[in-house]
């Protein structure tokens, strides 16, 4: 976990019954999936290099097919209200 510290994720959850490593697992194996993300790159690497690099570190994460909610588009919605 990146977030938080001691008391916030040992000490509160732990007296209140919860354990949050299996909560954040359970997080994962429900909520996490490719079809749910999308990477962006930025560097002075040639293409084939960050398709190389991409494969290497996120190749391993799985396609669960889980529902991806409508997002709103911004400048879909800008250019429809003559704002963009």
């Amino acid at each position: 976990l990146v977030h938080g510290n001691l008391d916030t994720l040992w000490r509160i959850p732990n007296s209140q019954g919860v354990d949050v490593l299996k909560k954040a697992k359970e997080f994962y194996e429900q909520e996490y999936s490719s079809n749910r993300m999308v990477l962006v790159l930025s560097s002075c690497h040639t293409l084939d290099e960050l398709k190389r690099l991409s494969v290497k570190y996120f190749g391993d994460i799985k396609n669960k097919d889980l529902y991806v909610p409508l997002r709103m588009n911004p400048i879909h919605d800008l250019k429809k209200n003559n704002v963009a």
